[in-house]
């Protein structure tokens, strides 16, 4: 997992948080602060690398001036998993 990355020179900042999050969700995204908080209490590996991807489509599409598709939660989940998947299961 990265603790942070440049997109469009803006750096994001990927904080990993032990508990839970108050409404019960993995991750968030912080526009303005250009941070993604990824919350771990009970969660499996898989599921917060899918997370950390989700929470990275976000940022890609408001970075690319989509925020109509940022807020698209379906969209974003699925672009997401597959960017999940093809990150674990690639091979050189």
């Amino acid at each position: 997992m990265p603790t942070r990355f440049n997109l469009l020179n803006h750096t994001i900042r990927v904080k990993e948080n032990p508990a839970r999050h108050d409404t019960g969700a993995t991750g968030v995204v912080e526009y303005l602060l250009n941070e993604i908080r990824l919350y771990t209490d009970g969660c499996t590996d898989s599921v917060v690398e899918h997370a950390f991807y989700h929470e990275l489509v976000h940022f890609l599409f408001y970075y690319a001036g989509r925020c109509d598709l940022a807020e698209d939660e379906q969209l974003v989940d699925t672009i997401g998993g597959l960017l999940a998947q093809f990150e674990a299961t690639k091979r050189p």
